[in-house]
């Protein structure tokens, strides 16, 4: 700070300049990101498949972190935010939500909450795993902001 002002670098980071390695675009970054959350295959699979190697996908990996990084310490999450919407969009695209009532996704939310061991042990007992978790939080939160349009 000088002045009472902030003083952010006037020159932007390398990051700025750099294309993602591989090639490996932000919405691509999602999508193989979102198949691996499924954990239904091996990740070498999925790679194979995208034509990755495992040093690539780290190099891949590191790179959008860093950017998501720099966005947050900027105070600009766009990026974190763009991918965040690019997962979930991968991810529901995936699979369908499995199909809860209200009176059984109440009954799951407790259990995970009151389990001592974490979610995975209720979730599997119930043949769900968490990228199902997410799908269904992330429906039963729209589900829940418009209860007009029935559940």
């Amino acid at each position: 700070m000088q002045n009472g002002t902030s003083t952010k670098s006037p020159l932007p980071s390398p990051l700025a300049h750099e294309g993602p390695p591989s090639g490996v675009n932000l919405f691509t970054f999602a999508r193989i990101s979102a198949a691996a959350a499924e954990i239904d295959r091996p990740l070498a699979e999925i790679l194979a498949k995208e034509s990755l190697t495992d040093a690539q996908w780290t190099e891949v990996t590191l790179f959008w972190a860093r950017r998501m990084g720099e966005d947050a310490r900027n105070a600009e999450p766009r990026v974190a935010l763009a991918f965040s919407d690019a997962f979930a969009k991968a991810q529901d695209a995936l699979k369908p939500v499995v199909v809860l009532s209200p009176e059984a996704w109440d009954a799951l939310v407790l259990a995970i909450d009151d389990a001592p061991d974490g979610p995975a042990r209720v979730l599997a007992e119930r043949g769900l795993g968490m990228a199902d978790f997410s799908r269904l939080t992330r429906h039963w939160a729209r589900a829940l902001a418009r209860p007009s349009e029935g559940m």
